[in-house]
């Protein structure tokens, strides 16, 4: 299933309950936002529609970390990832695996072995062996 960032908590643990009743296999958090934040500018500022990319980084993470504080599911973290720092703070809330769309756009398919490369070093510097053994240690 995956889960719109604009969704409320109650709605949000409403979903998770259709997860465990149906006994599906994961959790995408999060789907593009339709919320425009201040912070955006220029002339597409006002456009409608679904919003992605670093503007929606810090309330996809968030909904990783709710989503895995409730859920033993696995949880695919999207959002604003464009670096290895986006990606592990994704896993460190809770994200078993990360997924790219607006990074992959603007920095091209070479972005997957910058993120790898830059992971290795993170797990390294924190004394992980694996991404696994990362997953939701923030929680």
């Amino acid at each position: 299933m995956k889960l719109s960032p604009n969704l409320t908590d109650a709605a949000t643990e409403d979903a998770l309950a259709v997860v465990d009743d149906l006994d599906l296999d994961g959790v995408i958090a999060t789907n593009t936002s339709t919320d425009r934040p201040t912070s955006l500018r220029g002339e597409a500022a006002n456009e409608e529609g679904g919003l992605s990319g670093k503007p929606i980084e810090e309330k996809a993470t968030s909904m990783v970390r709710f989503v895995a504080e409730r859920t033993d599911k696995p949880v695919v973290g999207v959002g604003g990832i464009s670096d290895a720092e986006g990606a592990y703070e994704k896993i460190r809330n809770g994200a078993s695996v990360v997924q790219l769309y607006t990074g992959l756009v603007y920095e091209g398919p070479a972005i997957a072995r910058d993120i790898n490369r830059g992971l290795l070093e993170l797990l390294e510097r924190d004394g992980f062996d694996s991404v696994e053994d990362a997953v939701g240690v923030d929680l």
